[in-house]
């Protein structure tokens, strides 16, 4: 599993399965599995099969299944096949379903 944690990367694609951030980071992102950690905000586009939100997105997020914890902050395009959010989570994007 990748865990980005560098306080600032420089904007790249970076593809792996899985990837785990935890930290400030602007970039996009691609993986079969994304996971954004409560207090970890990206900046860019994340794409994968599965992504999850706890922290702050934004930019573009696009997978068949998006879930979006209660301390979630999206802002930005978010294409999704199954979308769930929970109460708390805070989504100002364009929504488009797959």
């Amino acid at each position: 599993m990748g865990q980005a944690k560098h306080p600032k990367q420089a904007k790249t694609a970076k593809r792996l399965r899985e990837i785990v951030i935890d930290g400030c980071l602007d970039g996009d992102f691609a993986g079969r599995a994304i996971t954004v950690l409560a207090g970890a905000s990206v900046t860019g586009s994340l794409g994968a099969r599965s992504i999850v939100v706890h922290g702050t997105v934004h930019g573009n997020i696009s997978a068949p299944s998006v879930v979006l914890g209660e301390t979630a902050v999206v802002e930005g395009e978010l294409h999704y096949g199954k979308l769930t959010v929970a109460q708390g989570a805070r989504l100002e994007a364009r929504c488009i379903p797959a």
